[in-house]
């Protein structure tokens, strides 16, 4: 076996699961208690509800940070959003599973498409992935909108696109790239992709690093999760992170030759631009400039 199948074959082996594995755990409505959905009969969702999935990263779990924040964010945002928190562990099917849950919602429920919005993490991006995978192919219509910030790198850098995230999972695919190279994706792989700050390491996590020894495995994972802190800082402030359309990071920041007047700013939920978009960051909240 060549090593690139040998590599696909030990991921696919650790993503065996099934659908009740998965835990879910939605806060109705600007609540600040959750309950447990059951699967078969998702009773906390209507025809008015505003669903928002959330799907974490290797090795986490539902009691993440990011979760916490973005569903509190989203609560002070608005009181219509139903936020579910997914609790697993793999990818493909995983994402098969989590799309078959949005499915009985939008079918047996009757939530309406447009007010679903799926984000996912690290590897939960991934998932994410082919949660638009599955929804497409049972409903024949693509979900509206996946939020990917960092979506996991390696092993999926020599995936084909057909088996990762891409452009076509959903009718917009917003990717925010932080660590791309390291544990996250380098290459464009969304409808629109942000690179602050070049899209691979971040200000103020060398300094993060060096300082902070005692919780290195946090320190490593800054720039990773500096995607979440973002995405979080600009849902809460819209107008903060603008960005310049421009074909790279060097020509953003030297000659801007191939750089146009497009701006698009990464907590826009509503966007519809497309390509590529660069920015720099402070080093520490509020990291907007």
């Amino acid at each position: 076996m060549d090593p690139e199948r040998c590599i696909e074959s030990v991921l696919d082996a650790a993503i065996e699961t099934s659908a009740d594995k998965i835990h879910y755990y939605v806060f109705p409505k600007g609540s600040s208690n959750y309950e447990e959905v059951d699967y078969s009969n998702p009773t906390q969702f209507d025809a008015n509800s505003f669903v928002v999935v959330l799907i974490h990263g290797w090795s986490q779990n539902r009691s993440t940070l990011w979760y916490e924040l973005l569903k509190n964010m989203f609560n002070e945002r608005a009181s219509q959003y139903s936020i579910v928190e997914t609790d697993c562990y793999t990818v493909n099917a995983v994402g098969g599973f989590i799309g078959e849950f949005v499915v009985k919602l939008i079918k047996d429920r009757g939530v309406p498409i447009k007010n679903v919005l799926i984000i996912g993490h690290s590897l939960g991006g991934q998932v994410a992935s082919f949660v638009g995978k599955k929804d497409y192919e049972l409903l024949d219509e693509k979900l509206p909108k996946i939020i990917a910030p960092d979506p996991a790198g390696p092993l999926f850098d020599i995936r084909p696109e057909s088996d990762r995230l891409n452009p076509s999972d959903a009718q917009v695919v917003h990717v925010i790239h932080t660590n791309g190279g390291v544990f996250g994706f380098l290459r464009v792989c969304g409808t629109i992709d942000f690179f602050p700050n070049g899209g691979s390491h971040q200000n103020g996590c060398l300094e993060t690093i060096l300082t902070n020894v005692q919780n290195l495995t946090s320190a490593v994972f800054c720039a990773h999760h500096r995607s979440w802190e973002y995405l979080i800082e600009g849902l809460t402030l819209e107008e903060k992170f603008k960005s310049r359309k421009c074909s790279s990071y060097v020509d953003y920041e030297t000659t801007k030759i191939t750089c146009t007047d497009e701006y698009a700013s990464l907590g826009v939920l509503n966007l519809t631009s497309t390509g590529k978009y660069y920015l720099d960051t402070n080093s520490k909240s509020p990291f907007s400039e």
